[in-house]
């Protein structure tokens, strides 16, 4: 088995005017809010940062990072915490809980002080999932927005604000996401495929200095693109038995 190494991240152009700062966003830390206690220890220096979401619509999956359970019955199109993760090569491992199933099985090499998340669009044994690197936020009046495109049948996708007037982020291929730093305010945004023959996916962002947030752009019922919106966090560290 051979780790999987094709980041795919496209930094999609934005307009956006009045509603937010329309700067893309380009530091490495801070990626998400932390469910930690006051006096928990700190993640080792060499420490990483995974994410995993199954974007398919389907039943749940139990994930194992070399063997070891770290999270389960994870439900599809819903992203795990980020885990600690040490540097050096792993194997992730998704059980779907389906009667006969096998197990998939991944290779991955976590780099020291990244955060990447690896979205599974299929979950048969021979497809290999996007492997997106995030970012952080280091200034702590603004937010990060990260929009994912994960709906094939979707195409390009553009963000803009419900009013239709302000673009948020134009033309997100499938399999890429884009960031952007930005004013934390509350606002309602759709999801409109290129192709102009899809529904627009309506949705609300409600945003906190500081924070980092997601967009997942996933499929949905009969085909239609769906947006689910997350606040990015990441898990409990509890010592080095993770």
């Amino acid at each position: 088995m051979t780790p999987f190494t094709a980041t795919i991240i496209a930094n999609g152009r934005a307009a956006w005017t009045g509603l937010f700062l329309s700067t893309l966003f380009c530091c490495t830390s801070a990626v998400a809010q932390g469910s930690g206690r006051l006096y928990d220890p700190e993640p080792p220096m060499d420490s990483g940062y995974l994410r995993i979401i199954v974007a398919h619509p389907g039943g749940p999956v139990d994930i194992a990072v070399d063997g070891q359970s770290r999270v389960q019955k994870l439900a599809a199109q819903q992203p795990s915490d980020y885990l600690v993760i040490g540097e050096g090569l792993h194997t992730i491992t998704l059980n779907t809980r389906a009667k006969g199933a096998a197990p998939i099985s991944k290779a991955f090499t976590m780099e020291r002080g990244k955060a990447v998340t690896l979205a599974f669009t299929s979950l048969h044994a021979d497809a290999s999932p996007f492997m997106f690197e995030d970012k952080g936020n280091t200034n702590k009046l603004k937010a990060i927005l990260t929009a994912y495109n994960l709906s094939a049948k979707a195409g390009a996708i553009d963000v803009i604000a419900a009013s239709g007037k302000t673009k948020v982020f134009g033309g997100l291929a499938y399999g890429t996401s884009a960031s952007l730093q930005v004013n934390p305010i509350t606002v309602d945004l759709m999801a409109s495929p290129n192709d102009g023959k899809s529904a627009d996916a309506k949705f609300r962002v409600e945003m906190t200095q500081g924070g980092t947030y997601s967009i997942l752009l996933l499929p949905g019922d009969a085909g239609k693109l769906t947006a689910r919106v997350i606040q990015n966090k990441t898990e409990r560290y509890a010592g080095s038995n993770q």
